[in-house]
């Protein structure tokens, strides 16, 4: 990621504050996530997580036994 990159990302952080609540701090982050599209290349997923919605996203050649829990 280029520097100027790095400086839009913090710039939004900043300008939307840490709320308390997980639940705002979530929907902060999707607020945030939502300026930047999927790349092209990433399969998103629905799952069902032992009754709550969760997301897969693949990318070509990942290897399945590595997650990243969110």
């Amino acid at each position: 990621m280029a520097q100027s990159e790095i400086d839009a990302v913090r710039a939004l952080l900043v300008s939307k504050p840490r709320p308390v609540g997980w639940a705002e701090r979530r929907h902060r982050l999707d607020d945030i996530g939502s300026v930047w599209p999927v790349a092209d290349d990433v399969k998103l997923e629905s799952v069902d997580v032992g009754g709550f919605h969760g997301e897969w996203s693949i990318i070509p050649d990942s290897d399945p036994s590595h997650v990243l829990m969110f």
